[in-house]
């Protein structure tokens, strides 16, 4: 078992980072659990999600039913956007109440 601590690293390394999670999960055939507050990061880095909120289960399932608008609005209390990039995965974009980007 090991504990990574990944939200203090810059976005390059988070991501190197849980790539090499996820191909040493797969080379060594392990079960690899991840605690992540990040959406986007939980999106791309998963085979199952379990979604908490309040200490209980929120949601959990595949990826593409547990990512979607109504969930993760319902989860922090904000609009968001999910989108999916050229590679096919999920991304989230905070909206603001007109339903633009909040990123410019």
């Amino acid at each position: 078992m090991a504990l990574l601590a990944i939200h203090h690293l810059d976005f390059k390394n988070q991501h190197l980072l849980l790539d090499k999670v996820r191909a040493l999960t797969v080379s060594k055939r392990l079960l690899t659990l991840l605690t992540l507050h990040d959406p986007f990061l939980a999106a791309r880095y998963r085979d199952h999600l379990v979604m908490m909120k309040n200490g209980r289960v929120h949601r959990h399932g595949a990826t593409q039913s547990v990512v979607d608008t109504n969930t993760l609005e319902s989860m922090y209390g904000m609009k968001v956007s999910v989108e999916t990039s050229i590679d096919g995965n999920a991304f989230v974009v905070p909206t603001t109440d007109a339903g633009q980007s909040a990123i410019h």
